[in-house]
């Protein structure tokens, strides 16, 4: 690209735009518009790269993923599908009564989370259908006949299933994966700092998918409080690997199921202190209308 800076009259620069050169009136302008080129050029020439070397890491896998959820996937539902992609969950039973909610809190032996099932309750904390930090069978119990009664009282047509107990995950940072069909651009990665601080610093990442670890990693660098991730304050830096690798994983998987879903978010990911992992504790996956029989 060529680039021209003097006065012009309406004719030269008709005939310079006509031929593809730059005809600009000042140099910092100039420089500005040349440096922007060549970094849309960098950008979609490593975005290429990563996309092809996803693709070509694993063909087999790449086409073993994909997946054909139910209509409305519930929360456990979309937990275990992101299981089948390699990407850690947090470990849960789905219960149908208080008695099995006070045994599986009995089994875990740790303060667990108890959340409504239902298709139709995306947003389960704003209709009362969770609690938290619950200890032991008969609390277990209450808690059960609890979030179910305020989710049946804020949403009376909505079918519940039960509940899912799972254990509380303490420590590490909590991360958001995200990704959106987009009719242009197709299947897109959000990657930002999970739990309300998303809501509040709007400082996220994105991607187009599929793409590989290391465009991962520098999508993760890419967010303002990526030192967060690397520990502050004596926090020890966290599992930035098993991160980059979730949001690779979720990237191919986005991109071979791409025709029916609509959107998926996974937050809170909580990553680990480094070498410990991550896991996802709340998943949710949107699907674009019906799924094909063919898929079903």
């Amino acid at each position: 690209p060529v680039a021209v800076v003097t006065v012009f009259d309406e004719q030269n620069r008709r005939e310079l735009d006509e031929i593809g050169c730059l005809a600009m009136d000042e140099p910092l302008r100039a420089v500005r518009a040349l440096a922007a080129l060549a970094s849309i050029r960098e950008s979609l020439d490593r975005a290429a790269a990563s996309s092809g070397a996803a693709a070509a890491m694993a063909p087999d896998a790449m086409a073993a993923q994909r997946h054909a959820p139910p209509a409305a996937p519930t929360e456990p539902q979309a937990l275990s599908l992101l299981a089948t992609i390699g990407i850690p969950i947090v470990a849960h039973r789905v219960v149908t009564s208080a008695q099995e909610a006070g045994a599986a809190a009995d089994a875990f032996g740790v303060p667990v989370a108890i959340k409504v099932v239902s298709a139709q309750i995306l947003h389960k904390s704003d209709a009362g259908g969770v609690a938290l930090s619950v200890v032991g069978a008969r609390d277990a119990q209450v808690a059960f006949d609890r979030v179910v009664a305020n989710a049946r009282r804020a949403h009376p047509q909505a079918p519940i299933d039960g509940a899912m107990v799972a254990p509380m995950v303490r420590g590490g940072v909590e991360c958001i994966l995200g990704v959106t069909v987009d009719p242009v651009f197709g299947p897109i990665v959000m990657f930002g700092l999970g739990g309300v601080l998303v809501e509040v610093l709007e400082d996220v990442s994105f991607r187009r998918a599929p793409f590989d670890a290391a465009e991962a990693h520098r999508m993760i660098r890419e967010i303002r409080a990526y030192r967060v991730l690397e520990g502050v304050r004596g926090a020890p830096p966290a599992d930035i690997d098993a991160l980059a690798d979730a949001l690779a994983k979720l990237s191919c998987f986005a991109a071979a199921n791409a025709d029916w879903i609509d959107s998926i978010d996974v937050n809170p990911y909580i990553v680990r202190a480094r070498g410990e992992g991550a896991v996802a504790v709340d998943a949710l996956i949107s699907v674009r209308g019906p799924v094909p029989l063919e898929t079903r």
